[in-house]
């Protein structure tokens, strides 16, 4: 059991998903560890929700995996964020546009163009307002 824990984290940690997470909490104005903080704010919640929606599309894994990652909460916790967030991204413009720009980061990150071009470090560069220079 230990070791497949082990297994899990370590695809959680690699450095696409770190990138992934320091996005959106520049995106979002959280602290970087927001996905493990058991605040209740806002900002925390969406951030937690978007970060749980982009390690189910881009990273991989579970349900229950990707909840004990995120705080060791349980899966439907995660299913309910995947429903809330594809729920409110038809009706809240100003979030649409923000899970544009994370899934297109995302879609980079993972398809190693960033990686390849040795443009990782643009993730964790300079913001300008709530958009990191250089990506789009």
């Amino acid at each position: 059991m230990k070791r497949k824990l082990f297994e899990i984290n370590k695809r959680f940690e690699t450095q696409e998903a770190q990138a992934i997470r320091v996005e959106i909490s520049n995106i979002f104005d959280v602290d970087a560890n927001f996905h493990e903080i058991r605040l209740k704010t806002s900002a925390y919640s969406m951030a937690r929700m978007v970060y749980m929606v982009m390690l189910r599309n881009y990273i991989g894994g579970s349900l229950k995996e990707i909840g004990h990652h995120c705080g060791r909460r349980d899966h439907s916790t995660v299913l309910h964020a995947l429903h809330t967030i594809e729920r409110d991204r038809s009706f809240d413009k100003k979030l649409a546009l923000k899970l544009e720009k994370l899934e297109q980061f995302s879609e980079a990150i993972v398809s190693g163009f960033y990686s390849a071009a040795g443009m990782m470090a643009v993730a964790f560069a300079k913001k300008s307002g709530n958009e990191v220079e250089g990506w789009l």
